[in-house]
């Protein structure tokens, strides 16, 4: 398991990619997950990216732009026209993955045509995605396709194709469902890719939701902490995924302030639970109870 840090955490600063970049080679991480935006609006071009991830000796396990599958016609062709500049970047950065919302209807709320055209969309992006031996990678959150266990199985099931994979961010599920083991032990055939990030949130609904998907990155989210201070409690997850061999990237979101000082914070955190002292202390602790909801 390798672990980066989300450039996300960066988005209310002006700071560009390729000075991003050797600040959390420095910190000791192992890549840098690339927020869509910062593509298209620091004045980095791609190539200038792809060197100072060479210098740094840095690796990109995932592009995350904004992708809606359940929205109107024109929706779906800037989604498409914007997918196939983002396969382009994937492709020059060595990039296997790009991350994909569904867009902005909950598994529950949208009607059955629009889950249809849903999967249809979904085809169409993984054979864009497959053209140049890529994966596109369902992000579970609330209020897309993938906001529980059950609508994942079957939004993977009837898109049917082998690299359409998950980014579980495994806050979310456990907002639903309450068990991270649990969800793992459903998901993890699939999953090629996890987001890590806690917080303190009441739970609430709507598009007052504090952890909404939002494109341009400037909502305000209050509660937001270390990943060992939140809600959830990271140790047994974390060891699941060490006992089950896990061999993808686990990367830390930080949507607080101060991004540098949390990266190297949560990096140390997380890198001294993967001691074998560790490990065992952990296994042996076991996970919270907690009411599982399906």
């Amino acid at each position: 398991m390798k672990i980066s840090f989300c450039s996300i955490a960066f988005r209310k600063t002006d700071e560009p990619l390729t000075a991003i970049i050797p600040s959390l080679a420095e910190i000791g991480y192992d890549g840098v997950e690339i927020w869509g935006n910062h593509l298209v609006g620091d004045g980095s071009d791609i190539t200038a990216v792809e060197s100072v991830l060479t210098e740094n000796n840095m690796s990109v396990p995932m592009i995350s732009p904004y992708f809606n599958v359940t929205g109107s016609k024109s929706d779906w062709e800037t989604t498409l026209a914007a997918a196939k500049v983002y396969f382009t970047y994937a492709e020059a950065l060595k990039a296997p993955l790009l991350r994909a919302f569904t867009g902005f209807l909950g598994s529950e709320d949208v009607e059955p045509d629009a889950w249809r055209s849903a999967t249809s969309r979904l085809r169409v992006l993984c054979d864009l995605a497959a053209e140049k031996d890529l994966a596109v990678a369902l992000e579970t959150h609330p209020r897309t396709l993938v906001d529980n266990v059950a609508a994942v199985h079957r939004l993977l099931e009837e898109v049917a194709r082998a690299n359409l994979v998950l980014n579980l961010d495994i806050y979310h599920m456990w907002e639903k469902h309450q068990d991270p083991l649990w969800i793992w032990e459903q998901l993890k055939p699939h999953v090629r890719h996890v987001h890590a990030k806690n917080a303190l949130i009441p739970p609430s609904d709507g598009d007052e939701y504090p952890l909404f998907h939002d494109k341009q990155g400037l909502q305000e989210i209050g509660g937001v902490t270390y990943l060992s201070g939140g809600n959830m409690e990271y140790k047994p997850f974390i060891a699941a995924l060490v006992r089950d061999g896990f061999s993808g990237w686990l990367s830390i979101e930080w949507f607080g302030s101060d991004p540098l000082v949390a990266a190297e914070h949560e990096l140390r955190w997380v890198k001294s639970l993967l001691t074998d002292d560790a490990r065992c202390a952990i296994t042996k602790t076991g996970p919270r109870s907690r009411r599982r909801i399906r």
